[in-house]
């Protein structure tokens, strides 16, 4: 192995781990990565060749041509290097990662749109969470018919923590809807617009430019993990 320590983003560990299934092409780890069992961890297609020229640089996996139907294709695969940095990769703990969720970001500072327009968001949401947590749980009855394996088991293991958070889903959406159905009652009520509220909001931004997100003090700035 080489003499410095090799840092790499979490893609790249990603990558190394499809290749301990086998040798595959580019293709073929698209291709894995597509797999409804791979709910947990998405790709940008785009960066797959960047990181495989990358781990090749770095003397970590191996190339080979191969011919497919009359057609080139390289083969890519894990040497003794890549297997080294792969297993410490395992053994080290899992850190919670910075997520990204448009809706919180939409709903957090969704006050200049009306109500409506926020339960429809969530609303469209839970279905979204819906479908999946129906694919995911139609996967788990899959894995019952299989052999017990200890692969098999931690196929189960992985698709289990994502049905169980698609269920937290639902909850927090049907929580949502209720607490925004009240506000809506209360729009109505009172005639409080999003218009309203947004010219409210332009003139005291007007009057203060300088205006930014108040946090007490006292609060602890936590990051968002996942």
């Amino acid at each position: 192995m080489q003499d410095k320590e090799l840092k790499y983003t979490q893609s790249i560990y990603g990558i190394l781990a499809i290749l301990s299934m086998g040798p595959q092409s580019g293709y073929e780890i698209r291709k894995s990565l597509d797999q409804p069992e791979m709910f947990y961890w998405r790709e940008s297609y785009g960066n797959i060749y960047p990181m495989l020229k990358k781990l090749y640089q770095d003397g970590l996996i191996d190339k080979v041509d191969s011919s497919v139907k009359k057609k080139k294709r390289l083969i890519y695969n894990l040497n003794s290097n890549g297997w080294s940095e792969f297993q410490k990769w395992l053994e080290k703990p899992a850190d919670l990662n910075r997520f990204r969720i448009e809706l919180l970001m939409k709903l957090r500072f969704g006050e200049s749109s009306s109500v409506e327009n926020m339960i429809s968001l969530v609303s469209h949401y839970r279905n979204q969470s819906l479908e999946q947590l129906n694919e995911a749980e139609k996967l788990l009855e899959d894995f019952e018919s299989l052999k017990s394996t200890l692969t098999n088991d931690l196929r189960k293991i992985t698709i289990n923590l994502f049905a169980e958070r698609k269920k937290s889903t639902l909850a927090w959406c049907d929580d949502s809807e209720e607490i925004l159905s009240k506000w809506k009652a209360r729009e109505n009520n009172s005639g409080d617009t999003a218009k309203s509220r947004f010219e409210v909001s332009v003139n005291t931004n007007m009057e203060s430019p300088d205006r930014a997100i108040a946090i007490p003090h006292n609060q602890r700035i936590i990051p968002l993990m996942e």
